[in-house]
């Protein structure tokens, strides 16, 4: 496990998180860590390094890139619904979350309003980006399906990967409460990603080009 770098990318509010503590906590152990320690071996990048280290887990929302072959890279993606209803509520509970959040995926913050009706952060684009062959280790997978891939994710990992415990998401539980008339909106705009999403296998393997 030491002998690889982990990079995990996501649309964000879909596991990404979960994973990459999930991943880190099999390669050095459910231990409490000193931050300097996480910060090395477990870093949120907003560009990438010159040189993917071994035994590191990087969280990012960045495009891929030529990663190097001591790389497996993990893209999660999940409901859009949830993730931008995890978006509105983490916005506002932190407020200073959100602008730091719309900066990682290089979009206007002074487009927040506009989210339940427009694809600002651009998610389908990055989507289309990594769910296509490249010439990396790739596994994308489905938020929602985590817990049943386990042997398939570790087969691709090269360890035996288990999920912690499955909680019921915050987003989930508030769905009903989006007026009609913003699902509407919801629906229309995001329209095409749901599409995409709705066909996506729960987990795939992308062969190397």
């Amino acid at each position: 496990m030491k002998d690889k770098s982990y990079i995990v990318a996501s649309l964000g509010r879909c596991g990404s998180q979960l994973m990459t503590e999930t991943i880190h906590n099999h390669i050095w152990g459910h231990l409490d860590h000193p931050r300097p320690f996480l910060k090395k071996t477990r870093p949120f990048i907003r560009e990438y390094p010159t040189e993917f280290k071994n035994g590191t887990v990087y969280k990012t929302h960045l495009y891929p890139t030529d990663f190097s072959k001591n790389c497996k890279v993990v893209f999660t993606f999940g409901d859009p619904l949830d993730i931008v209803l995890s978006i509105i509520r983490k916005a506002h509970v932190q407020s200073d979350w959100g602008p730091a959040h719309f900066a990682n995926f290089k979009a206007n913050w002074a487009d927040f309003e506009k989210i339940m009706s427009e694809d600002i952060l651009r998610f389908e684009s990055m989507f289309d980006a990594f769910c296509k062959e490249q010439p990396f280790e790739l596994m994308t997978v489905r938020y929602e399906a985590l817990w049943d891939i386990e042997k398939e994710m570790s087969d691709f990992l090269e360890f035996d990967l288990k999920m912690p415990t499955k909680e019921e998401r915050t987003a989930s539980q508030i769905r009903e409460l989006v007026p009609s008339h913003e699902m509407e909106n919801f629906k229309n705009g995001y329209k095409s990603l749901i599409e995409k999403i709705n066909k996506a296998e729960d987990i795939k393997i992308w062969s190397k080009k």
